[in-house]
């Protein structure tokens, strides 16, 4: 019999070279937003992810990703290029809480155009 191994969508981030400091940046706000506390840096490219099976070291280049049970898991570079494919996702935007537009956009008598001969399909009859 032979299987497939089911899609899943998971969080992911590459481990950014420690000397470059705007990748830092991005990986540091990664670990924030998916809450990846479960590490500590060591000596050089290399990191210490803790994970249901123990500590497991990662290195510059490699991926951390976070499953559907919240778990996290470094992948080798080559083996994350073997088996996932990147979804280009677009960045969610935060929606402002309250808006102010001022006392004029409350003035029904402010619109002078006349849109009474608007039809539905956008043009105006006569």
């Amino acid at each position: 019999m032979k299987v497939r191994k089911r899609p899943t969508v998971v969080d992911a981030h590459q481990i950014p070279n420690p000397k470059v400091e705007t990748d830092l940046k991005i990986f540091l706000s990664w670990c924030e937003t998916v809450n990846f506390v479960s590490w500590s840096s060591s000596e050089g490219d290399e990191i210490e992810i803790k994970t249901v099976v123990g500590n497991v070291k990662a290195r510059s280049g490699d991926w951390v990703i976070k499953n559907a049970e919240g778990d996290f898991w470094p992948v080798e570079k080559d083996t994350f290029d073997n088996t996932y494919d990147i979804i280009i996702e677009q960045p969610t935007v935060q929606q402002p809480t309250g808006l102010d537009f001022g006392a004029t956009t409350s003035h029904i008598d402010m619109l002078d155009a006349d849109y009474s001969g608007l039809n539905l399909e956008g043009r105006y009859e006569e």
